[in-house]
């Protein structure tokens, strides 16, 4: 299969990621500071799964992760870039010029927090944004479940990659020309920001960092939401 997209996946610094999760740590036993160490390993975990699917899948070319954390952290391999702060949009533009600025073919955004992505389902995406582009299309996007925020951004080979991730972000894509994908992918959709979205992908089944963290913390905030995981997450 030919590999059509180069990837670039920003990882916020853990200490600073994903404030509406403290729920799923508020019950945990022991001290402030030991709740605040497993809601940073919830946040490493919810994007070492999501880099495991993106490395596997067969149409992502070059992987670039941009953060301020070690690499060995993360487990990501590909390309390290260091995130120098801005916000999100800001890492991902540094993403896409350091892809830029080695010869990129079209460069695609995932956000980091798709603990249920599979590989094929990035790779349908990027197959079908290959089809647009080849109709003429500049960019297209995956909205996430609720219909509201990004997940997936794809820019045509020689077409800067322009991010509007943030609230309302599916919209600010497409008022920016953006084409929408639709397709089938809940685990490329099932972005998580709150306890019911992790709840929604434990039921999808989960990466084995985010299968193995809630099988030790076991939150009751998560385990009360949660219906019963999916045999065989990826």
């Amino acid at each position: 299969m030919d590999v059509a997209v180069d990837l670039v996946v920003p990882v916020k610094e853990l200490r600073r990621a994903k404030s509406r999760l403290a729920p799923a740590v508020a019950d945990l036993p022991g001290d402030d500071a030991d709740r605040e160490q497993a809601h940073r390993a919830l946040a490493l975990a919810l994007a070492r799964d999501t880099l495991r699917a993106a490395r596997a899948a067969h149409r992502v070319g070059r992987l670039v992760v941009v953060t301020a954390e070690p690499a060995e952290r993360l487990g990501a391999g590909g390309e390290l870039v260091r995130d120098e702060g801005g916000g999100l949009n800001a890492a991902v533009r540094r993403g896409a010029a350091h892809l830029h600025g080695a010869g990129a073919r079209a460069v695609a955004a995932l956000q980091a927090d798709l603990p249920a992505l599979r590989p094929e389902e990035l790779d349908d995406a990027l197959r079908r944004a290959s089809a647009l582009f080849a109709g003429g299309a500049g960019a297209a996007f995956v909205a996430d479940h609720a219909g509201t925020g990004t997940t997936l951004l794809v820019a045509a080979p020689g077409r800067p990659l322009r991010p509007r991730f943030g609230p309302g972000s599916a919209w600010a894509h497409a008022r920016s020309g953006a084409v929408a994908l639709d397709g089938d992918w809940p685990g490329l959709r099932g972005d998580v920001d709150t306890v019911a979205d992790l709840a929604r992908a434990r039921a999808l089944g989960t990466g084995p960092a985010t299968s193995a963290w809630c099988d030790d913390h076991a939150a009751r905030s998560v385990t009360d939401h949660a219906p019963a995981p999916t045999p065989g997450g990826y």
